[in-house]
């Protein structure tokens, strides 16, 4: 596909730095994802992108950090890059002392933050989005409807 020659490669090359910056930081790149999914299905400028989106399979540049960091978690074969994403981002599981309903979904200990840009560091969104979804049961199919949302 031409997304994903022309504008994908380039959305993917740097990840770590964009997916931890703040929405104002990638407005541009953004905007431009936007443009082109728009001149694929060619629609009016002003047509809403969420259902192109959906409906092209293409993950909106917001999610794509999302996306790759949890794929690293659910796929078996990324065992190194897994390990790196942790010892980068400090990650400790949280343990429980009492018997929980769900006993097989691990939980990560989310640090405490004290400066709203803090959200954008890996030392938090790392945990908080692997809280957020249970892995074990997440296929790669369903992670990408839940990235296109």
């Amino acid at each position: 596909m031409l997304y994903y020659s022309m504008i994908y490669s380039h959305i993917n090359y740097c990840l770590l730095v964009y997916g931890t910056a703040p929405a104002s930081s990638f407005r541009n790149l953004i905007t431009l994802q936007k443009r082109f999914i728009r001149a694929l299905f060619n629609v009016p400028p002003l047509t809403h992108s969420d259902q192109l989106f959906k409906l092209a399979k293409i993950i909106p540049v917001k999610n794509v950090f999302k996306f790759k960091l949890l794929l690293t978690f659910v796929d078996k074969n990324k065992i190194a890059q897994k390990n790196y994403i942790i010892t980068l981002s400090q990650l400790t599981r949280k343990i429980y002392n009492r018997n929980t309903r769900v006993e097989n979904h691990v939980t990560y200990n989310i640090p405490i933050i004290t400066k709203m840009y803090m959200k954008n560091s890996l030392k938090f969104c790392v945990p908080f989005n692997l809280n957020k979804h249970n892995l074990n049961t997440l296929n790669r199919k369903e992670l990408i409807a839940l990235c296109l949302d």
